[in-house]
């Protein structure tokens, strides 16, 4: 039953298509999902400048930093004189080896995987004849600075806050809990936000049927776009006639480490500054 006693409609779920683009990973496939996109951006890259052996790079203007495509892939592709004396197939397992100078790389083998990466500010390599790519990190790091809580402010204690960004708001909580036995697993909500959502607990302090239970609840959310807390919040709590919260939000890291100490379960959501 509902408020007013009113009997509760129950919406059918509207899951998140999977595969979202049941296409095969080829240029073409590429260029078919980013279609009419202004900031979709391609280059032909000659390997050690023999033009017979041509990579495709992709990217997304904004999402990435120009100066690490250059510095990190542009330049060891077009100067590197132990590539150049290889066959395509060779330099391939040699960048997917980590021949370039990233720290980060990967091997997508789906449209969907390739896609997600390109719109987090990855770069893909796709080589003629191979139905994988190679993905770079080379995302620019625009972002709102670390600044005093506005609405929780402290005059003894810490003077940052979260921001928008979620690996930045993940290594606010990792400065302040060095113990090993914080885990954070990710999930992805929205059908078509794809927001990453993190569960952050204390690994033998934190109940695990706690823990179940929340990644549970986020799994099973069922919304368009995960875009303000309390959206969130009206999925994973139960529904109760309670005036008090059922969850607490902060803009403070320290405290939200202080809950993970108490054994809570903490959630940060990307672009949402708060815990």
């Amino acid at each position: 039953m509902g408020w007013f006693g009113r009997k509760k409609e129950i919406e059918p779920p509207h899951p998140r298509k999977e595969p979202r683009f049941d296409l095969p990973l080829n240029e073409e496939s590429i260029r078919t999902v980013f279609r009419d996109a202004v900031d979709f951006g391609t280059r032909k890259v000659a390997i050690g400048g023999d033009d017979a052996k041509t990579v495709s790079l992709f990217y997304i203007i904004g999402m990435v930093r120009g100066e690490r495509v250059n510095d990190y892939l542009l330049r060891p592709l077009a100067q590197d004189q132990e590539l150049a004396g290889m066959s395509v197939e060779q330099a391939y397992e040699h960048m997917r080896q980590g021949a370039l100078y990233n720290l980060y790389v990967k091997e997508c083998d789906t449209m969907d995987q390739a896609a997600l990466d390109l719109v987090e500010g990855n770069c893909l390599l796709l080589f003629p004849g191979k139905s994988t790519a190679l993905s770079f990190l080379v995302a620019t790091e625009e972002k709102r600075s670390v600044s005093p809580p506005e609405n929780e402010n402290s005059v003894k204690g810490a003077r940052d806050s979260f921001v928008e960004s979620l690996r930045t708001n993940t290594s606010l909580v990792r400065r302040r809990m060095r113990a090993p036995e914080l885990r954070i697993a990710e999930h992805r909500v929205g059908r078509q936000s794809i927001t990453p959502v993190d569960v952050l607990w204390m690994d033998g302090i934190a109940d695990p049927d706690t823990v179940h239970q929340v990644q549970e609840k986020i799994g099973q959310m069922d919304i368009s776009n995960l875009s303000a807390a309390g959206y969130f919040e009206e999925y994973v709590t139960d529904e109760s006639h309670t005036p008090f919260p059922l969850t607490h939000y902060t803009e403070r890291p320290d405290r939200f480490c202080e809950g993970l100490t108490e054994g809570r379960v903490g959630v940060l959501v990307d672009g949402i500054p708060v815990g």
